[in-house]
């Protein structure tokens, strides 16, 4: 299906009993968009990231990747407030290659970069919840 003929789509988002985690990363810095790192913002279970509760907060880390898709630095910023880790560094690795594949095979964004949202399932399962351009202001 060609995108630019689309005018809406729908979303369908299966739940998934005791998620681990809930991540919403960005394929760049929204704060500095000159800044090639990748950032992850991540929650314990099915804690929200984005609309959290007051005096809950994501854990938030920075991923630097190589030109070839590898994580080569993982800087962490911030810790979760309900967690003492949310993303082992294995994981931050498995979804930084993720994010760098869906960069690439995602239709040409411009100067967006992609905000991505994810769910890690109780099996230990790594899966993409939705896709879209962001555009930092």
């Amino acid at each position: 299906m060609d995108q630019l003929q689309v005018a809406m789509g729908v979303l369908v988002d299966t739940r998934s009993k005791d998620e681990q985690a809930n991540i919403v990363a960005f394929t760049g810095l929204p704060s500095d968009p000159d800044d090639g790192r990748f950032l992850v913002n991540a929650q314990v279970g099915w804690l929200d990231v984005v609309s959290a509760e007051s005096g809950v907060w994501p854990e938030r880390t920075l991923l630097e990747l190589s030109s070839s898709g590898q994580v080569s630095e993982i800087v962490r910023i911030d810790g979760s407030s309900e967690a003492d880790e949310v993303l082992s560094d294995a994981r931050l690795e498995e979804l930084g290659e993720e994010l760098w594949t869906v960069r690439q095979v995602y239709p040409d964004q411009g100067s967006a970069m992609l905000d991505t949202e994810w769910k890690v399932l109780e099996d230990g399962r790594l899966i993409i919840k939705q896709v879209r351009p962001f555009v930092a202001d």
